[in-house]
């Protein structure tokens, strides 16, 4: 544990010191409110998970990190975009995001609008450039799995049952799995398979990462949903979104949630075999994920 920590530590360094050098650019173009909207999202102390994943991933492939760092940022900025825009009072209606106000309760609704869509408009700015200096297919591969990832087969297609669900009172668990499916997990999976795109692996480790990033992003939100269900820092109320919305523990229970989060977690780790050792660091973080208290 004390070397994943220390692994971990590292290279959430690593990142916010990119990130750091990317706002200083930005502040450069962008000024007053709009500016401090988007700053404040992003250094409101995130986990930088899929960050972390994406240059955990590529030293396994023997990538750079220095390479992958634009995409490293860009799915940062998309994921916290999306959070904005979560918060906001037409979709969850939360006034906390990581024990502080969501962004809307400092900025009003319209500039937290605009700060995510400023967010998410800086992501593609940022791969567009990195990819001009690269000309390479596979990195032009990449940057469209994000995209696709993010946009309206992937989360937001995820966002919109997630509201629509709310309408459904016959919710099935295989609904529930879809939902987190494109709601969380395809984020996790743009934050895997670009540095397995980059790389050239083969169809095989493709396809292991894939299952890695999709159960590890099904895990996670389940572990979110029991999270919030007993109790959490990070909600305005304990219990919020198993009272309004349909999560994993308002469809099958509290007891159901934790057996389905462990197999989750467990279907992860094992499709990290054919890495071998290499793979240790991301089944700690699968492991930690499952166990973290907020």
């Amino acid at each position: 544990m004390k070397e994943f920590n220390k692994e971990l530590n590292s290279l959430i360094d690593i990142f916010e010191n990119e990130l750091n050098k990317t706002l200083s650019l930005v502040a450069a173009d962008v000024k007053g409110e709009l500016y401090s909207a988007m700053k404040y999202s992003l250094t409101a102390g995130g986990k930088r998970l899929r960050p972390v994943l994406l240059m955990a991933v590529s030293k396994i492939l023997g990538l750079d990190c220095k390479d992958i760092m634009p995409l490293a940022i860009a799915v940062e900025l998309i994921h916290t975009y999306s959070l904005i825009h979560d918060d906001l009072p037409a979709m969850d209606n939360d006034d906390l995001r990581r024990g502080k106000p969501a962004n809307h309760k400092v900025y009003g609704e319209g500039l937290a609008i605009l700060a995510g869509d400023a967010l998410l408009n800086l992501a593609y700015e940022i791969m567009f450039k990195k990819l001009q200096e690269t000309l390479d297919e596979n990195y032009l591969t990449a940057c469209s799995l994000i995209a696709e990832c993010a946009g309206a087969s992937g989360m937001i297609a995820g966002q919109a049952l997630d509201i629509a669900a709310n309408r459904m009172p016959n919710f099935t668990i295989e609904e529930l799995q879809a939902m987190q499916l494109n709601k969380t997990a395809k984020m996790i999976c743009a934050s895997v398979l670009p540095a397995a795109v980059i790389a050239k692996v083969s169809g095989a480790e493709f396809e292991k990462l894939s299952d890695f990033s999709i159960n590890l992003g099904l895990a996670f939100q389940t572990a979110d949903d029991i999270l919030d269900f007993e109790g959490n820092s990070e909600v305005s109320e304990e219990g919020k979104d198993a009272k309004v919305k349909k999560t994993s523990v308002s469809v099958i229970g509290i007891d159901e949630s934790k057996k389905l989060a462990e197999k989750y977690t467990d279907n992860a780790i094992a499709a990290l075999k054919i890495f071998g050792e290499k793979a240790v660091f991301l089944k700690e973080l699968a492991e930690m994920m499952l166990k973290r208290n907020k």
